[in-house]
């Protein structure tokens, strides 16, 4: 059985233009509500519980593509077009950000100047990495968002670390790093000292429609789950990066397509944004992966 998520709206709940999806330790459901401008936060069941960012709220958020949480609540915020992260305790009040506007010029590696950045992960240390997806690197900090290193340029040569719109960002257990390079149409695999992996090609990648972004989530086992919002499918791929299943998203309502952008997963469940749909559909695994 599915459920659905929200509807389009600026009321408590409801949602448009979804971005991401994330879960915490207890199994609430966050929801980057991108162009309400805020993060929203539900109970497994789809129940609203609270918000940060845009209407009545003191926490400023500027079209989020993503948010992650930490398990002891703490929530970091992508704010992708106010260039910023915000760190947010577990009842979303903020207490840290940093970050600002910017586009790197020759020689420039300021780690704090960002441009769009789009997806927000934690590593197992803890730390917090990002896809500045405007400067074509991953950047990464402490919780406490102290720079700890950065990776990635542009290019297009299919080098590891030549990036074109780099968006989706997992970390695993191990510490690998997986980086969908959407222009590049491609899944890179790094492990944690950043020697390459592997490489999955994802074909249905590269859209140029600024609504058109792919998030990714992993497996305890190693499967890779990914969207591809220009032909309305999440797309699996085994521990290897063979292909393995391709799930057609759902339609809302009288919406003749669906734009499915963030996912995420407990193992049992699949939860994925519809951006087009305005909303979010939690999923049984067992459908998108037979």
């Amino acid at each position: 059985t599915q459920i659905v998520i929200g509807g389009r709206g600026f009321a408590k709940g409801q949602l448009e233009g979804p971005s991401d999806v994330a879960l915490d330790a207890e199994g609430n459901l966050y929801v980057a509500d991108t162009v309400n401008d805020r993060i929203q936060k539900y109970d497994a069941d789809g129940v609203f519980l609270a918000y940060a960012g845009g209407f009545g709220s003191d926490v400023k958020i500027e079209q989020p593509w993503s948010m992650t949480v930490a398990d002891d609540g703490t929530v970091f915020v992508a704010s992708t077009w106010d260039h910023t992260i915000l760190k947010l305790d577990k009842d979303l009040k903020q207490i840290d950000q940093w970050g600002a506007g910017g586009q790197l010029k020759d020689g420039d590696t300021d780690p704090f100047k960002l441009f769009g950045p789009r997806e927000i992960t934690l590593a197992p240390s803890g730390n917090v990495l990002i896809t500045d997806t405007g400067n074509s690197r991953v950047v990464e900090y402490t919780a406490d968002g102290e720079f700890v290193r950065q990776f990635g340029s542009a290019g297009t040569s299919g080098e590891p670390l030549e990036f074109s719109e780099p968006v989706g960002i997992e970390v695993n257990a191990a510490g690998d790093i997986y980086i969908g390079d959407f222009w590049n149409k491609r899944v890179v695999v790094l492990d944690k000292d950043l020697h390459l992996k592997t490489t999955i090609p994802i074909d249905a990648w590269g859209s140029q429609a600024v609504s058109e972004r792919a998030y990714m989530a992993l497996l305890d086992d190693g499967r890779l789950l990914v969207t591809d919002p220009t032909n309305g499918k999440v797309l699996a791929f085994g521990p290897e990066g063979a292909a393995i299943a391709s799930y057609d998203m759902p339609r809302e309502g009288a919406q003749t397509f669906a734009r499915p952008i963030g996912i995420a997963t407990d193992g049992t469940s699949v939860y994925v944004a519809d951006s087009a749909g305005n909303v979010v559909r939690k999923i049984p695994l067992a459908e998108i992966v037979p």
